[in-house]
């Protein structure tokens, strides 16, 4: 199968997702990201921007949010909102950057948790395949049992001697 002459290469998709996370970071739109892109690839503009939302915006997702928080850590601290003191002497936080770091300790969260769960998939696997078969544990606790059996047999056919009354 021939590929497209339009493809889109590793290192256009690396390009636009630089240069959309650098605008990201200081604030810029991702529209104007995607113009910049498109005079360096030769594309469209819209080319670039369905690229990076049908594609690329999925896999960089936990970057966006760190260049969110960064962009709006920027931001309030050029307009210095980011710790004022309020009557009680309490840091004020913009509602912003907590949400934003809500979102991603919840996302961690879930692949942590999802993580886990692959774990505790390959143990069970392990287990099961490592687990002997109860035949053959019940076959081995049988043979054993029955050489016990015959040794105390021998011990039974044993004569009897007298048994000695311990000294005092």
């Amino acid at each position: 199968m021939r590929e497209r002459k339009d493809s889109w290469s590793q290192s256009d998709d690396s390009l636009l997702s630089d240069i959309a996370l650098d605008y990201i970071r200081t604030g810029k739109t991702q529209l104007q990201a995607f113009e910049k892109v498109s005079e360096a690839l030769n594309r469209t503009p819209a080319a670039c921007g369905f690229r990076w939302n049908s594609t690329l915006r999925h896999k960089f997702a936990k970057e966006i949010d760190e260049a969110k928080i960064i962009r709006y850590s920027l931001k309030d601290k050029l307009s210095k909102k980011v710790a004022k003191q309020d009557e009680n002497n309490l840091s004020v936080i913009s509602i912003d950057l907590v949400l934003i770091s809500l979102l991603n300790i919840k996302r961690e969260y879930e692949e942590m948790k999802q993580m886990l769960l692959e774990k505790e998939k390959t143990i069970q696997e392990y287990e099961a395949k490592n687990t002997p078969d109860i035949k053959e544990v019940l076959s081995d606790d049988m043979k054993n049992f029955l050489r016990i059996l015959g040794k105390s047999t021998l011990i039974d056919n044993f004569p009897q001697s007298k048994k000695e009354e311990p000294a005092i």
